[in-house]
């Protein structure tokens, strides 16, 4: 492959910026002039594998590493922009200090450049006095690039700090919170994605898989290229902005934003009740849809082991789930318990549906009650509920179909459970973590298998996932050591937004330490977490500050040191 410079300069927002090295460059032909360094782009979390062409010690291109996962050779315009960045006027190229003790958003620091050796010696001399006296007091704002919440948190740990927070991150501003808590239910992971190796239908629901958004952004967008290609995907986005999904769709369904459970359920409801779709292997053998109901809404439990109890097919009696052998547990009917009547969990769910009419929820969504049912039937029927495939001499479940979701039906009030509503799709067909359907990822090695939790129901192990459980719901309680209230909100994953409020009126909610030096990586709170003025409020009361920046942004104005 071969690459032409045609101009020594770029024209950018912020001036002429000079790229060193030109002409045209052959790794055949100037081998011994220059070489490519493999490496990985960090200009987002994905990390794509690239490789930068290095020519007397100046990076002078950037391409995909051939057939390297997770990208495959190929790039975004963001990874490619990556020498702009690095050879920018403005960029920040040695340590600063700050020489204005005052601080505020449109205060001048008046910057002083010192050595690594003075920026250090600063550093360490700050933190060491802090935590002898107060190691609650150091904190750490990051975003969730991969390896970058573990290791501040094991920082932090290390000499007995903790990770509860100074100022609100960013990412639970703005990240999967219909998402996440999910899928630790569903597959025991923290994520999602369609199978495009054998999906063929693909109803899309506030997220962009494929078409530059998601996680992995590049690996996906030539999953769904292949899909459409070789397997015929039919891609139907549900979406209020005809967005870079809905451009590229097959068909763009807008909706009144927020109203995602009305059409999901309605959905479900379609499949269950009206064309008799679903898959009642999967779901009597993999969730809690065959457990017994008392008819104060609790399980009916086994009275020795406290198990929910659920109906035999075999003997017609109520025994333990974790008894009950594989398909042998009635997922409709009733029977009586302590003298009162108890019902499956899926003959009260197929009931309830029945309110979720398609024209109740086109008069909620704005979609046409006849598109929401043409989409169930179209789903249910390229489901394939029943359908085997052998792959590498096993036999699976095919579903080749899959429903995505993503940030957009998690931005509002409720979102969570649209988040519920859309998982409630996938699962009524069983098109859960098979061939074509709906799959977790990160849930791997030995160290993050999922494993049955309380009641059977799925639970994560991978130490590595720092966030929290939404399912089953926690006791709440008030924690005086923890800004971020997280023990108030018993379903929740995350909570750092309360951060916010409690730190800026600590007497209020009984706060023992107080933040005294803050490292700041990746991350620019006072843009992209809360109201600035409050940020900054924060801010201008902790004492030593260290930002982590490429080229100067609002927080960095509040920093101490700059590296």
């Amino acid at each position: 492959m071969t690459t032409t410079f045609k101009k020594q300069f770029r024209k950018t927002s912020q001036g002429a910026i000079r790229i060193p090295g030109k002409g045209t460059h052959n790794s055949g032909v100037e081998a011994k002039a220059a070489r490519w360094i493999p490496t990985t782009c960090s200009m987002c979390y994905n990390h794509c594998s690239v490789q930068v062409l290095v020519r007397d010690g100046v990076a002078t291109a950037i391409e995909g590493l051939p057939g390297a996962p997770p990208n495959h050779g190929k790039m975004c315009a963001k990874g490619k922009s990556g020498l702009v960045g690095l050879y920018s006027p403005n960029r920040v190229s040695t340590p600063l200090k700050r020489t204005n003790p005052k601080k505020g958003v449109d205060v001048d620091p008046m910057w002083e450049e010192i050595s690594w050796e003075q920026a250090m010696e600063t550093i360490t001399a700050k933190f060491v006095d802090s935590i002898k006296r107060n190691p609650e007091g150091v904190s750490v704002n990051t975003f969730d690039w991969p390896g970058a919440t573990s290791f501040s948190a094991a920082f932090l740990a290390s000499f007995g700090g903790t990770q509860g927070g100074t100022i609100p991150t960013s990412s639970n501003m703005f990240c999967g919170r219909a998402v996440h808590p999910v899928a630790f239910m569903l597959s025991g992971s923290s994520d999602q994605q369609p199978d495009f190796d054998y999906c063929k239908y693909l109803l899309v629901i506030g997220g962009g898989y494929g078409t530059g958004t998601g996680t992995h952004a590049m690996h996906m967008a030539k999953g769904l290229a292949n899909a459409r290609v070789n397997n015929g995907l039919k891609m139907i986005v549900v979406d209020p902005c005809r967005n870079a999904s809905g451009a590229r769709a097959d068909e763009w369904v807008p909706i009144i934003p927020g109203t995602d459970t009305a059409f999901c359920l309605a959905i479900v409801n379609t499949l269950i009740n009206d064309l008799d779709i679903y898959d009642e292997e999967f779901l009597s053998r993999y969730t809690n849809a065959p457990y017994m109901i008392m008819p104060d809404g609790h399980y009916a439990r086994d009275e020795g082991t406290g198990e929910p109890l659920v109906l035999s097919k075999s003997s017609g009696k109520l025994i333990a789930h974790n008894k009950c052998k594989l398909n042998d547990a009635l997922l409709e009917g009733q029977t009586e318990f302590k003298k009162q009547k108890v019902t499956t969990a899926f003959s009260l769910f197929r009931e309830h549906l029945k309110l979720y009419t398609c024209e109740f929820a086109s008069g909620i969504t704005s979609i046409p009650a006849s598109t929401i049912r043409r989409i169930a039937k179209e789903f249910g029927e390229a489901s394939q509920v029943g359908a085997k495939v052998t792959i590498d001499g096993v036999t699976l479940p095919l579903r080749p179909a899959s429903v995505h979701w993503y940030r957009g039906i998690g931005q509002h009030q409720h979102g969570l459970n649209n988040g519920w509503a859309a998982a409630l799709i996938a699962l009524t067909v069983g098109a859960v973590d098979v061939p074509g359907g709906h799959c977790g990822t990160e849930a791997t090695g030995p160290w993050g298998l999922p494993i049955a939790g309380k009641d059977g129901i799925i639970t994560h192990t991978n130490p590595f996932r720092e966030m929290g459980f939404s399912m089953p719901p926690r006791p709440a309680y008030f924690d005086p050591n923890d800004p971020t209230l997280q023990r108030m909100f018993p379903a929740t994953i995350g909570t750092s937004s309360m951060v916010g409020v409690t730190v800026r009126i600590p007497e209020k909610f009984n706060m023992t330490h107080k933040p005294e030096i803050l490292f700041c990586s990746r991350s620019n709170p006072v843009k992209g977490t809360g109201k600035p003025e409050q940020i900054a409020e924060i801010l201008r009361k902790i004492p030593f500050q260290v930002s982590f920046v490429q080229h100067h942004e609002e927080t960095s104005q509040f920093a101490d040191i700059i590296l």
